[in-house]
């Protein structure tokens, strides 16, 4: 079964690199077709889904849960999209992983969770592997405080909606009806698509996002596309596994993949002291991504 955490982390990992190609993008625009690739997708995958295990009513407590974490994740993707083109894919998945700090902030307010000994532990790892990432500079600049800012906050939204789904799939909040995992995540992207559309609610915003090169519009949706992989096999994983299963093999091997676009291919990090630098808060990371599963 780890063959299905090691095919998210690679997508997770590779969903920067249509952006990369594009160059320099605006982000809300770039957001709003990304996203509408997750809604073309996430419906195919939901129509299919059915076929196989039968249409199921969709309740209205766990299709509010899915919409209202779809809407936080549609500005979460924005501030990702922000540090993507400020700091590079490489810095922006170390930082992202702050998102277990929050999570499991989250976790024991609002899902009871109970914390273990290892989870105390993989919090200074965390915190002191994204902080030695974020004060890293970009090609002998100083260091990008609007990315490393964006994707911080980022880690916030993306909490939310990890407490959101995760509660709309098992109910481990208060007892409700629950959603297959397929119908959450297409009930998620359209609380996102939302989200994106209150980016571009003037009609001046609407025609400039039409205005945009076809070019970005496929690298959005293809981004979208990979995205909504890595998010569907999350769900199945969350779904069947539970958490503990999962997210360490995704996350670590996100951070590897993502390096290895970022520095290997975009050339984001050079220099011997700033690579060495890198590695070692990457390796933090997910030794505190580790004692977070244990």
């Amino acid at each position: 079964m780890i063959i299905y955490p090691m095919i998210a982390a690679i997508c997770y990992g590779t969903q920067y690199v249509p952006q990369k190609l594009a160059g320099k993008v605006k982000t809300e625009y770039y957001n709003l077709t990304m996203i509408i690739g997750i809604v073309i997708a996430t419906s195919i995958t939901y129509f299919i889904g059915s076929c196989i295990f039968d249409f199921e009513i969709i309740s209205l407590t766990p299709f509010l849960l899915s919409f209202a974490g779809g809407f936080f994740w549609a500005f979460a993707n924005r501030l990702s999209l922000v540090g993507i083109n400020n700091i590079g894919m490489a810095k922006t998945t170390v930082i992202l992983n702050f998102v277990s700090i929050i999570s499991f902030i989250f976790g024991i307010i609002f899902l009871s969770e109970s914390p273990t000994f290892f989870l105390y532990i993989g919090i200074p790892f965390l915190i002191g592997g994204s902080i030695i990432v974020s004060l890293l500079s970009e090609n002998n600049k100083q260091i990008n405080k609007k990315g490393v800012f964006a994707v911080f906050l980022a880690t916030f939204f993306i909490s939310i909606l990890n407490v959101l789904i995760t509660d709309a799939i098992i109910a481990q909040y208060f007892p409700h009806p629950t959603i297959l995992f397929f119908t959450a995540t297409m009930c998620m992207s359209f609380g996102s698509l939302l989200g994106a559309i209150i980016f571009n609610l003037r009609i001046s915003k609407l025609r400039e996002w039409f205005a945009q090169p076809k070019k970005t519009h496929l690298y959005a949706l293809g981004a979208g596309l990979i995205w909504m992989v890595g998010f569907e096999i999350t769900s199945y994983i969350l779904a069947e596994f539970g958490l503990s299963f999962g997210v360490p093999i995704i996350q670590s091997v996100m951070i590897l993949v993502s390096a290895l676009w970022g520095i290997l291919y975009f050339k984001e990090i050079v220099g011997r002291k700033k690579l060495g630098y890198y590695c070692i808060g990457a390796g933090i990371t997910i030794v505190g991504v580790i004692l977070f599963a244990i």
